[in-house]
């Protein structure tokens, strides 16, 4: 079996927090705020407030709401939350002293 060595490539500059494009999106949509938001999605004010202050990650089922509100996809919002998270981890993990497996 063959190891795709390509599959990634390290980012030199942080990924957006998708609590950020978030917020940006409820500030650019006239009359949503955080709560209707929360309430149009049936979850916590708390719950979407901690998203857009980068307190808290996009979950699966906080995507599925989210794409279905938005009209976008859920993949969209992991995406971005997973390489948010990646690059997180690429700043604190230190790999060095791990040897690549030979071919």
């Amino acid at each position: 079996m063959a190891i795709r060595r390509d599959i990634y490539r390290k980012t030199e500059h942080q990924p957006e927090h998708p609590g950020e494009y978030l917020s940006e999106i409820i500030e650019e949509t006239h009359g949503l705020t955080q709560s209707s938001l929360a309430v149009s999605l049936g979850v916590s004010f708390r719950t979407i407030n901690q998203i857009c202050n980068k307190r808290r990650g996009i979950s699966p089922e906080i995507a599925l709401k989210l794409s279905k509100f938005f009209g976008t996809t859920p993949q969209s919002w992991l995406n971005m939350q997973q390489a948010y998270d990646l690059w997180k981890a690429e700043q604190t993990t230190d790999v060095s002293h791990i040897q690549t497996l030979s071919a």
